[in-house]
Parts: C-alpha cells; sequence; structure tokens
C-alpha cells in the first residue's frame, strides 16, 4: 500500500523535530563561539609570551652591558673579573671612571647654565638627564664597535670593558643626576627655589608641582632612552669593529687624560682662586669620588636583591640624603640669624660637593635602563620606590629657604670683609657687627654693613636675652649718624621689624630730626606704625597735620591707622588670611570675608584716590597676598598714582613677590628720572630680587646716578642678584 504524499505530519512531532533544530542550531553557535574565545584566549597568550621572551631578552642584553652588574627575572648573575685585588684591572678601570666623571661633571653643569634663563618652558638638570640617557641608550645597545673584543674573549662581556665602564658609569652617570632631579622636585613643591618664588592658589598645588617635576623628567629620561637604542641600530649598520690593538690605544690615551684631568683640576683650584673658577673646579674634583663609590655599590649590592637593583637604589638615596644636608649646611640659618656655614671657602667647597661628589654618586642614566631591564611590576616597585624615598630624604631641607619677605631679609650674612680683618659672622660679637654697621675703618663696602645690619636685627628681635637684644637695637640705631640716605632708611625699616617697644624712643627722634632726609623720617614713621606705639601717637598726628613734606604726611596717616587697627576690636574680629610673608606692614590686607575679594574689585580700591589711604594700602597687600600674575598686574596699575610714597609701597610689594612679570613696570620706574628717589631705590631693590637676566644690564647701568640712594640701591641690588643667581651659593661682595 503506497503511502501518501500528502499525508499531515502530526502537530506534536512537528514541534518536538524544531525544538531538536534550535537546540542544534544553538549548540552549533555555541561551539562556534566558544572557538572563538579559545583562539583569541591562545592568540593573546602567545602574544604575552612573546612580549615575556623579549622583555627577558631585552633584560639579559641590559643586564650584560651594564658594568655595575644586574640580576632580574630569570638572568644569571654575572661574574666580572675581581678588579680591587687585580691592579692590572683595577686600575684602567678606576682611570676611566675619572676621566668619565669629569667630562660628565663638566658637560652637566655646562648643559644646566646654558639651558637655565629667563623664559625657558624647561631648564636645568632636566636637558643634562635627557642627554646621558640618549648616550647611555646608545652604548648599552650598540654591539658592533666591541663586537671583536668579545669574539676574542678579551673580557666576559661588554659591561666588563673599563673604555665602555667610562663612557656608561663614568660619563652618563655623572651627566645625569638623581639627587639633583629630586631637589628640584622638592623645591618645585615647596616653593624655595633660589631666584624664584610664585604664589600657588594653596599649598596642596606644591603636590603638583612635585608631580610635574618627576613626570617631566622620567618621561624625557627614558624618551632619550629610547632615542639612544633607535639610534644604536643605525650606527652599528655602519660602525667597525675595534681591534684589541686600536682599544688598547685608546684606553691609554683614556687613563693619561684621566691622570692629566685631575692635575689640571688640583692646579687651577691653587692658582685660580675666586668664585667663578671654583664653581666648576671643586667639582671636577669630587665628582671621580662619587662616580667611583657609585660603582662599588652597584657592583656589589645591585644582585643582592632579585629584580631591585640594591645598589644603585643606595647609591641614589645616599647621595640625595647627602645634598639634602649639604644644602643645609650651605643655606641654614643658626637661631641667633647667622649662617651655618659663614666661610667661603666652605661656600666652595659644599658647591663642589654638591655639582660633583652628590651628582656623580646618584645617576639616571642607569636608573632608566634598569627600568626598562625589569618586569612591568618590578620596575614600577624600584622606580616608585626610589622616587618616594629620594623625596622624602630632601625634606630635611624644608627650613632652609624662608619666603622671600623683603629684599633686605633674605641677605645671605657669611662674612664680612675689611681692609685689615675678616669678622666672620658665628663668632662676631655685638660690637664687632656695630663696628661693620657704622663703617668705623672707613673702608668698609656697602653690602658688607648692609649684613651687619641685618644680623643685629636678628640678635635684636629673636634673642632671649633682652639685654643682648637692646644692645643690637642701640646699635643699629648709632647708624643714624651716617651719611647714607638708603642705610639709614634700612636702619629705620629694621628697628621697626624688631617689634620692639624699646627701639620707639630712637625712631621718634629721628621723626622729629628735621636734617635727617625726608626717606629717611618716612620710614622711621612708619617703623613706629610697625611697632604699634601707642604712646607714639600725639608725635605721629602732630607731623600728619603740620608736616611740609607729603611723604611724611601720608606716611603718619598710616601709622596712626595701623596702630588704631591693632588696638581696635575689628583687629580681633576680622577673618585675615595667614600671609606668606613675615613683614610687619603698613597696613594689613583687607579681610577675606568681605566682598572686595576678586582681583577687579581691589585694583578698583587701589586706584581710588577717594578712599582712605589706610584702605587702599590694605586692598594693595590683599593683591600681595594673592601673588597671581593677574594680580602683580593689578599692583602695576598703581604705579600711575601722583604719591611718591605710593609708588613706592607698589615697588616695595614687588620685591617680595619676585614675579618676572613686574619687571618691564619697575624698569620704567627706574629708568624715569622725573620720578622720586625712594620710588626708583625701591624699584632697584625689587629688580635685584627678581634678578632675571633682563634685570642684570639695568641695574649696572644705574650704577652712576646722578641720585646717591639710586646708586647705592644699585649696589645692593646687584649683591642681591648675584646671590640669587649663584648657583654655588658662594658669598659675593660688590664694590
Amino acid at each position: 500500500m503506497q503511502s501518501n504524499p500528502h499525508t499531515t505530519i502530526p502537530q506534536s512531532l512537528e514541534g518536538r523535530s524544531s525544538d531538536t533544530n534550535r537546540r542544534q542550531s544553538i549548540e552549533r553557535g555555541s561551539s562556534a563561539a566558544q572557538r572563538r574565545q579559545s583562539y583569541e584566549e591562545a592568540r593573546l597568550q602567545r602574544r604575552r609570551t612573546m612580549e615575556s621572551e623579549l622583555g627577558a631578552m631585552e633584560a639579559e642584553s641590559i643586564g650584560d652591558a651594564l658594568p655595575e652588574g644586574f640580576k632580574g627575572e630569570g638572568l644569571t648573575e654575572k661574574a666580572f673579573p675581581v678588579i680591587v685585588t687585580k691592579s692590572r684591572k683595577y686600575v684602567p678601570i678606576i682611570l676611566n671612571l675619572v676621566h668619565g666623571a669629569i667630562w660628565g661633571v663638566l658637560v652637566r653643569k655646562g648643559l644646566i647654565q646654558l639651558t637655565t634663563y629667563n623664559g625657558s618652558y624647561l631648564s636645568g638638570v632636566i636637558w643634562a638627564n635627557f642627554t646621558a640617557c640618549v648616550v647611555m641608550g646608545l652604548a648599552v645597545d650598540g654591539e658592533g664597535i666591541w663586537m671583536a673584543l668579545l669574539e676574542n674573549k678579551t673580557y666576559t662581556a661588554k659591561g666588563a670593558i673599563p673604555l665602555y665602564m667610562g663612557i656608561t658609569t663614568g660619563f652618563c652617570g655623572t651627566v645625569s643626576s638623581f639627587s639633583t632631579f629630586i631637589l628640584d622636585a622638592f623645591n618645585a613643591s615647596a616653593n624655595t627655589a633660589i631666584g624664584k618664588h610664585y604664589q600657588y592658589p594653596n599649598r596642596a598645588y606644591g603636590i603638583m608641582e612635585f608631580f610635574a617635576v618627576v613626570l617631566a623628567q622620567l618621561g624625557l629620561s627614558m624618551m632619550g632612552f629610547y632615542i639612544g637604542k633607535h639610534l644604536s641600530q643605525v650606527i652599528d649598520t655602519y660602525a667597525v669593529p675595534m681591534s684589541e690593538k686600536v682599544y688598547r690605544a685608546l684606553e691609554l690615551l683614556s687613563m693619561a687624560l684621566g691622570v692629566s684631568l685631575v692635575i689640571i683640576t688640583c692646579f687651577l683650584i691653587g692658582f685660580k682662586n675666586h668664585g667663578s673658577w671654583r664653581s666648576w673646579t671643586f667639582a671636577m674634583l669630587f665628582a671621580p669620588f662619587g662616580a667611583i663609590l657609585r660603582f662599588y655599590l652597584s657592583k656589589y649590592l645591585n644582585a643582592k636583591v632579585k629584580n631591585f637593583p640594591m645598589g644603585t637604589f643606595t647609591a641614589n638615596i645616599v647621595g640625595t640624603l647627602l645634598l639634602a644636608i649639604f644644602t643645609l649646611i650651605g643655606r641654614g640659618k643658626l637661631s641667633s640669624g647667622g649662617r651655618i656655614n659663614p666661610h667661603e671657602m666652605g661656600c666652595h667647597v659644599l658647591n663642589g660637593l654638591d655639582d660633583g661628589f652628590c651628582g656623580a654618586l646618584t645617576t639616571v642614566s642607569t636608573f632608566i635602563a634598569e627600568l626598562f631591564a625589569l618586569k612591568t611590576l618590578h620596575s614600577y616597585r624600584y622606580g616608585i620606590a626610589s622616587v618616594a624615598v629620594g623625596g622624602l630624604s630632601s625634606f630635611n631641607y624644608n627650613s632652609l629657604c624662608p619666603t622671600p619677605i623683603r629684599i633686605h631679609t633674605f641677605y645671605r650674612t657669611v662674612h664680612f670683609t675689611t681692609m685689615s680683618e675678616e669678622i666672620q659672622i658665628k663668632n662676631a660679637s655685638l660690637e664687632e657687627l656695630r663696628d661693620v654697621l657704622i663703617n668705623k675703618t672707613n673702608n668698609i663696602a656697602l653690602a658688607d654693613r648692609f649684613r651687619a645690619l641685618f644680623n643685629l636685627k636678628s640678635i635684636g628681635s629673636d634673642s632671649t636675652d633682652k639685654e643682648s637684644a637692646h644692645k643690637a637695637i642701640k646699635y643699629i640705631a648709632e647708624a643714624f649718624k651716617d651719611d647714607s640716605e638708603l642705610l639709614k632708611h634700612e636702619v629705620a625699616y629694621v628697628l621697626g621689624q624688631t617689634k620692639d617697644l624699646y627701639a620707639a624712643p630712637f625712631l621718634r627722634d629721628t621723626l622729629t630730626d628735621n636734617k635727617q632726609q625726608v626717606m629717611v623720617r618716612h620710614e622711621a614713621a612708619e617703623a613706629l606704625g610697625a611697632l604699634g606705639d601707642v604712646d607714639s601717637l600725639p608725635i605721629l598726628e602732630d607731623y600728619y597735620k603740620n608736616d611740609p613734606s607729603l611723604e611724611i604726611k601720608q606716611t603718619c596717616e598710616l601709622a596712626i591707622e595701623r596702630i588704631k587697627w591693632e588696638n581696635s576690636e575689628l583687629a580681633k574680629t576680622e577673618k585675615l588670611e595667614k600671609s606668606l610673608y613675615e613683614s610687619i606692614d603698613p597696613a594689613p590686607p583687607l579681610a577675606t570675608d568681605s566682598n572686595t575679594s576678586a582681583v577687579e574689585k581691589l585694583q578698583d580700591i587701589l586706584n581710588d584716590q577717594e578712599k582712605p589711604l589706610f584702605e587702599r594700602y590694605r586692598a594693595m597687600f590683599r593683591l600681595r597676598d594673592i601673588g597671581t600674575d593677574e594680580a602683580c598686574l593689578a599692583l602695576a596699575s598703581g604705579f600711575t598714582d601722583p604719591s611718591a610714597l605710593f609708588k613706592h609701597e607698589i615697588a616695595y610689594v614687588f620685591g617680595q613677590l619676585c614675579n618676572p612679570v613686574t619687571v618691564p613696570s619697575l624698569i620704567k620706574v627706574l629708568k624715569d628720572e622725573k620720578e622720586a628717589g625712594m620710588v626708583r631705590h625701591e624699584a632697584a631693590e625689587a629688580l635685584g630680587s627678581i634678578a632675571t637676566d633682563e634685570c642684570l644690564p639695568v641695574l649696572r647701568s644705574f650704577l652712576n646716578d646722578q641720585e646717591q640712594v639710586v646708586r647705592d640701591s644699585a649696589i645692593v641690588a646687584l649683591d642681591m642678584y648675584e646671590y640669587e643667581n649663584s648657583n654655588e651659593l658662594e658669598y659675593a661682595t660688590v664694590n
């Protein structure tokens, strides 16, 4: 019986067949997805395996190329020749390190000076670190020139070749400096760099500055290392292997040059005994010791801890800590206000230890090479540990650099030189300081007298011995008999900053002495206001009403208002932001809880001649405390005011701020011969405090100005300029 082709399939069977097909389809799709996933996982695993193998090969290559030795993941510890006990191998290595280190420190200092200028986007040691890493990458990856020596088994590895050690460990390691890089990061964070002072919105921005320096330094150094590696691929294509005979000749030449440079350095230290030479020669003297110590630390400690080059880490941290200590000794102050190191030769030696020994003991080029030789996790661990511990090591430097309050208070009182004797601050008596201040021998430089003045001020304001403090104040007041208008002006200022009412009678006598110059009398009145001397109010009110000089009248007005404000309830209730500046100003800044905190509103108050002078001064000092470029430009608008006193105070504030944006307006004021001497003198001192390159020729041009106070201010400003731009932190006298 034939079946009917049109027989209908039962509905239940049709549904079952459809479900089966769907399940099979899903299983086939799922299987395909699983296969794709497995394929991707296998490909990812192969890629990671290849990356790991390539990383291991690179680590092995770098490990063989580093003279100090290296123990990374999957590497066997190298057995270098025992160089200490075998003089035949010891002498070539040491002399090549010496040769490389001396050239290295010269290149580093040269690059720092070449790249440090006003307006530079990147400056200082960052260029030296970049250059060292380029050469290090070139040397580490380059094989062609050394191939013959390795094939002849003259040396077990490239890192054991003395001439190669001189290039990498000696030269590259010394050109780069980890300690200077960390100190730069700290200075940016703490806002303590010499010659540079900025107003961050708040202190937390210092953290951003620290990381900005770290990221820029390490980023450029890593890029330099890769550039060097890429260059080596091109150079190896054309490089001719060096024969053993040629190598021996070059090695002997390098050794001879190393010895010659040491002899020349010692000769120059003995005969070229002034600062511009010793800045370089002492660095050349100490650099080889730092490089040799770094080599031995790395040679014998790097292989002790797997995946953590302990030798390089130790050298970098010890060098950073030593740099912080040396900087503390060079720039730190005693409780009496004098310097920790008062000796000129001590400054030279400390500078040599900073740039030479610490700069050569610490390295960025080897540090970067080691980072690339480690696996990712170990590399981050090593890098973060080095930067973090190095940063902590530099924090004992925090108390070195007080905020620039005024050009005067930032003087380095290293020592005073007279024609007949040298008075050292550390051991100077009050009487010796007085003799320098009053120019007892009639041949003491003005800059030295200023240093004596501010050391006496430190004793007068900070000494717990009241008898000594009052004696210091009395000796300061003796200088009111001097002929120098500038010096007497500073004497009055200093007495006001002592916060001791014992100084008030001397200041009252000066204010009422019509034989004194107006600028001196004005400063005496301002100082009485700074002291908050209520007993001086009758005299101040009398001269406010009756003195013919507008500057005296205005200063007395300010002093009266300040004394009244200081003794009022308002002073107790106003919310004043803590200022970075420790000076006692003619008026307190405007309160932060007022409705006039915006720069534009403060500028309106500053320039509104209808408002009380005291209120305008308060706006001035509030703008100073804001300290941004916008605030500085707002302050500069005050130079159009007709009051010489007002403009003089703006110039003084610019000397505190040390912001280069104010330089053009200060130069304009200084060059205006129609401007009052008290304004021009403050402008000159402010330029000396800011100390950018454009300030130097301007200040020199006013050494022969027709006004004595401007000439004297130019001398003092040049002394300050020389200090601010002195990398060696050495004493300098302006004759």
